[in-house]
């Protein structure tokens, strides 16, 4: 009973990291428009998207298939615990992966960026969380 009532924070986790990963790795084209980069920055953020996707390729496909089969898993009468228990294990697993790789997308991010382009991009991001 214990892992059901963690399951809806899993999954928003879990939710949530795919989308921030996803979005952030693309970062928003008028953010970036927005920092006035230079031409060598603007080839290393590229860089660097290519790098997280193919960094992250692995993981975000053994995410999907570990929900299918979570899915799978469920689908059965009576549902196995074990079995449940092991796929999210996986799962949350492959969620840290995931966390981590972004982190270091973020980090490798600033780090090319001028102090002023940090700062905006700190107040992009903000402005960007704000309801309209």
């Amino acid at each position: 009973m214990k892992l059901m009532t963690k399951r809806p924070a899993v999954l928003l986790v879990a939710g949530l990291l795919l989308a921030s990963a996803s979005a952030f790795a693309q970062e928003d084209g008028s953010i970036i428009d927005k920092l006035n980069l230079s031409d060598a920055q603007k080839t290393q953020i590229k860089d660097l998207r290519d790098k997280f996707r193919a960094e992250t390729e692995k993981p975000r496909t053994e995410l999907k298939r570990l929900l299918e089969e979570e899915k799978r898993v469920k689908a059965t009468t009576p549902v196995n615990q074990t079995a449940l228990e092991a796929v999210l294990k996986k799962r949350a697993d492959m969620e840290i992966e995931l966390s981590l790789a972004l982190t270091r997308f973020n980090e490798r991010l600033e780090a090319l960026l001028t102090a002023d382009q940090k700062k905006l991009l700190a107040k992009l991001r903000e402005e960007k969380k704000k309801p309209h």
